[in-house]
């Protein structure tokens, strides 16, 4: 989020948002590729072990047949995001026959929020258990977009999930700014000492200037906020993506993000990407048994490309997909990552349950 004080791309790290299925009242123009878009099927707000309360919202497909995944936002954007994922002939969640389960992080949205000091990698992970038993699911996977990624595999590090958690993918994952062992660009060095060294007070200043400025253009210029959001993806894909729609519903998204205040995205950002806050756990406590794919474009100018590379040396097993794209992959590549996740993890545990049941 707060990169866009530092790169000409990066405050387009403020649009990750959601829109609306088209035919919620809005026509395509002949000049405005049709595209479908996810709708919320559910919202939930459910208290988790500390008191707090976090909203919920589900996607997709809820049935017997049908994928349980979890899902951990971008920054600043928050449980609505999903409105930006889309597809050609039907929503990605519908079409991969997954039930998207997306949770408002602390000081998100409708959550509540958290006192920075007891903010972790870990306890926000933990919050998925909590309303994985209240919603009845068992056996989930896990997905994490950009500052989200962390948090999906701090599930797959942390001991709790072992019995639960059957597969993993993050796109556009960061890697953890203080590692001795990543080789970061100079932009992220740069990026890195700015927010060790920045006043929280001006951060946050810098931030909410930043979503300001991306929401007033978001009003005034829908077509151009989207480029602007989609500016390293293929021209194909900016062709179809990039509507007034596209726009309109990233302001939507944003604003609900934020609608507690930018605290809560700014706390997410020192969280998940401070060369002064480690993450807390080692990737190397993740079983070599639970599937984990990455997936980062190759054109990305958020999240550098050495952040998979570094991931894959951290985790030897896992597998690391680079897309001819930017940071915009959910919006158009969401499927393509949830039919992976289905038959890495899903699939697989469906088959040796059965197997245990017939014995």
């Amino acid at each position: 989020m707060l990169r866009f004080c530092l790169h000409k791309h990066s405050f387009v790290r403020l649009c990750r948002i959601a829109p609306q299925k088209r035919s919620c009242g809005h026509v395509p123009t002949a000049q405005e590729p049709s595209y479908v878009y996810a709708s919320p099927t559910k919202e939930h707000s459910i208290s988790v072990r500390d008191g707090r309360r976090v909203a919920v919202t589900e996607w997709g497909v809820d049935d017997d047949s049908s994928f349980p995944v979890f899902y951990f936002h971008g920054t600043p954007l928050c449980r609505l995001e999903p409105l930006l994922h889309g597809g050609d002939v039907e929503d990605p969640y519908t079409a991969a026959r997954v039930r998207l389960v997306s949770i408002d992080r602390p000081g998100f949205g409708r959550s509540d929020p958290q006192p920075p000091a007891s903010r972790a990698l870990m306890e926000g992970a933990r919050d998925v258990l909590d309303v994985a038993d209240n919603l009845g699911i068992a056996k989930f996977g896990v997905l994490g977009f950009s500052a989200g990624s962390p948090y999906a595999l701090a599930c797959a590090a942390h001991p709790d999930f072992a019995c639960r958690l059957v597969a993993v993918a993050v796109m556009c994952s960061p890697a953890e700014s203080g590692a001795p062992d990543f080789k970061a660009p100079l932009r992220s060095k740069l990026e890195g000492l700015f927010l060790r060294n920045c006043p929280e007070t001006l951060l946050s200043l810098m931030a909410r200037l930043g979503v300001s400025v991306y929401l007033t253009t978001c009003e005034a210029f829908p077509k151009i906020a989207a480029r602007l959001l989609m500016l390293s993806e293929p021209a194909s894909v900016q062709t179809t993506v990039c509507t007034p729609h596209f726009g309109h519903t990233t302001s939507t998204v944003i604003k609900e993000a934020v609608v507690q205040g930018i605290d809560g995205a700014l706390a997410d950002t020192l969280l998940t990407q401070s060369p002064a806050k480690p993450w807390g756990f080692s990737l190397r406590h993740i079983s070599p048994d639970l599937p984990v794919q990455v997936f980062h474009g190759q054109h990305d100018a958020v999240v550098p490309v050495e952040a998979a590379r570094w991931l894959q040396q951290q985790i030897p097993h896992c597998t690391v997909a680079y897309v001819n794209g930017g940071h915009g992959l959910p919006f158009y590549y969401m499927k393509h990552v949830l039919t992976n996740m289905t038959r890495g993890g899903w699939q697989t545990q469906r088959a040796t349950t059965s197997k245990i049941e017939v014995q």
